[in-house]
Formats: C-alpha cells, structure tokens, sequence
C-alpha cells in the first residue's frame, strides 16, 4: 500500500479572507490547482481517492469555522473537477479549527490574523500509485 501524497495549499493564497466560492479563488490560487489537478492526473499510474481538506483558524465562531472549511474542500473540489479530475475520485471534509499549525494567542487582531495564516489551509491528499 502506497503511503498518501499529500500537498498543503495555504487557504490566504487560494481565497479571499473569510471567503470560499469558486468566483472567490484568487489568481495565484487557480494556478496552484491547475497544477495540483495536473499532476493528480499524470502523477500516478493509478488514482484511488483524492482528499480535500479545509481548515480555518480559531477565530471566529466553531459552528461557521466547520461550514467556511467544508465550502472551501468543496470548491476546490469543484476546481479540480472542472480541470478534469473524476468527482467519483474526490472526497471533501471540513475540518474547521482543528490541527492548528501555530498557535497564536490573543484576541482577534491584524497581527494575530496574519500569525494564525498557517492554520487556513487546504490539505489536498492523494492515495494512488507513482
């Protein structure tokens, strides 16, 4: 059994702060996926299941943190899909707050934003053969 390969796409680069449609992605973002869907379809021999997860940071409340990392998964789900990625391959989770990166204490400030940037990501894992 092949291990996962997994790529983490920080969310700041993909999305606008706090957003999570596909009109929302950001130039640099749509590249990076292009490329990710380029390589999940001539990377491997064989493709089992693509992963996509989102998280957010801790800011905020836990409830929409959960809906704001699932929208995420799903819309780059819908971005590789639309790059020619099978759907049937694709599987989205949102995982809100959990797994911090770093950790950043204080209140909801510019500085604390910016330190927590690690934590919005989208982990995009491949389980499939070289």
């Amino acid at each position: 059994k092949q291990p996962a390969h997994n790529v983490s796409l920080g969310a700041d680069g993909l999305f606008a702060f706090g957003r999570s449609g596909l009109m929302d992605l950001q130039p640099t973002g749509r590249v990076r996926l292009s490329e990710l869907a380029m390589q999940i379809k001539t990377g491997f021999s064989k493709v089992r299941q693509v992963t996509v997860n989102g998280y957010t940071d801790r800011i905020g409340n836990a409830a929409d943190n959960m809906k704001l990392s699932q929208a995420r998964a799903e819309t780059v789900k819908q971005f590789l899909v639309s790059e020619g990625v099978p759907a049937s391959l694709i599987q989205t989770v949102g995982r809100g707050a959990s797994e911090p990166v770093v950790n950043c204490p204080g209140p909801k400030s510019p500085s604390v934003i910016a330190c927590l940037a690690p934590n919005r990501r989208i982990v995009v894992s491949v389980n499939g053969d070289k």
